[in-house]
Formats: structure tokens, sequence, C-alpha cells
């Protein structure tokens, strides 16, 4: 893994950023993401465990016991004390962030034997929204991990969940481009968004790839960007 600093510039410039710290793994990284604290960054890959690395030393602990295959996604509570890891296998796993050595709290068989591609907190920290190979959507209390409310719709893989920031929307994306926008409260359907120009196939591998793997809304919940 590569830490970058980048220039310290209202728009940074890629080409002023340089490698700060440098990580190696055993196997291909699939996911990174810091921590609310900043103090951590945590990563999955095909090792089949996730990993912390403390920043001000790169001091690494392994946190495992929780899957079984490849580790996808993390989301983090809004205090950053528990972070949730989505993988391969399905599963959701609840851990202490922040403790000496992460402890596993609790795990989900959120998504059957389909693989966890994304996962994102509500802006009020009590949801956990996930998304995966089954092409569901299903939103979490974060505070036990009981399931909230399952959101069918996608006909393709759902890649990415975001919520609004005012918390009544959740967006997620799938594998052939469409995007769509739910009620968090009652899972309708607001919207359908056609991102298909993200999807292409091919035909020599005889694999779909692309789609909506990525979403991000603005600050003031203008502007949806999907890639």
């Amino acid at each position: 893994m590569l830490l970058t600093t980048l220039s310290p510039v209202e728009v940074p410039d890629p080409k002023l950023a340089w490698a700060a710290a440098q990580w190696a793994h055993d196997r291909p990284l699939i996911s990174c993401r810091f921590d609310p604290s900043g103090q951590f960054v945590f990563c999955g890959s095909e090792d089949r465990v996730a990993e912390r690395f403390r920043l001000s030393d790169g001091a690494k602990v392994l946190l495992t016991g929780g899957h079984e295959t490849w580790v996808n996604a993390f989301a983090f509570s809004a205090d950053g004390s528990v972070v949730v890891s989505g993988g391969c296998d399905g599963r959701l796993c609840w851990w202490t962030a922040a403790a000496e050595t992460p402890q596993l709290i609790r795990t989900v068989q959120a998504h059957g034997t389909a693989w966890v591609r994304a996962l994102a907190v509500s802006p009020d920290g009590t949801l956990l929204a996930s998304g995966g190979n089954d092409n569901m959507v299903r939103l979490w209390n974060l505070a036990d991990g009981v399931l909230v409310r399952e959101i069918p719709g996608h006909e393709k893989h759902v890649y990415s969940v975001t919520f609004h920031p005012d918390g009544k929307s959740l967006f997620s994306g799938d594998l052939g481009g469409s995007v769509r926008q739910w009620d968090v409260q009652t899972g309708a359907e607001q919207r359908k968004l056609d991102a298909t120009p993200l999807f292409s196939y091919n035909g020599g591998q005889q694999v779909d790839f692309g789609g909506g793997s990525w979403l991000a809304v603005s600050p003031d919940g203008k502007c949806l960007a999907a890639g």
C-alpha cells in the first residue's frame, strides 16, 4: 500500500504528491479506508484478513477470524469506535476499530453466499447500507446488526451505495450502470438514473465490467457523481 501526501493547496495537484509511506502486502489490495479519527487506515486484500495500519508509525494489526475470503469494503461508526468489513463470503463483520488489538464484535451473513461489494453509514450514524452480488441493497441497524429493510430492484450486482447528506435517500449503483435513488424510510424507489455508458462487455474474457462502481453526493446534496 502506498500512502501519499498531497500539496497544501485548495485543489491538490497530483503532480505535487509524494510518497509518505509504503507498506507491503502479501496479496493484492482490494480496499483501503481511513478511519474518522485519521489515526488508522484499514485495508482489505486477497489474503482473507483485514489489516489496520497506524499512520504515525506504520504498526500493523491483523483483524482475523471474521472472513473466509477477500475483504472488499469498510464503513465506520460516526465516532470511529467500530468498523464494519464486508467480504466475498457474504459476511459483514463488526470490529472494535481503535482497540490495541481489534476484536470481532459480531458477524452477520448479510448477502448469503454472494459477495458484499459496498458499505455506507447514514449521516446520523444509525444505519448501515450494504450492496452485493445478489442484486440486493440492505439496511442494517449499525448498533446491533439487525436487518432493518431489504431493497430489491437491481438486475445486476450492486457495486456502490451512498447516502444523501440529509439521510432521507440512499443511492445505489450496479454493474450494468443503473443508479437508483431509494427512500430510506420505506425502501421505495424514488428515481432511476441511466449510467449505462459506464458499462461495457469484454467479449474475449466474456465478462461484464465497469458500471456504477463508485457514487458520491456533493456536500450540499445537489449533485451526484457516478463512475
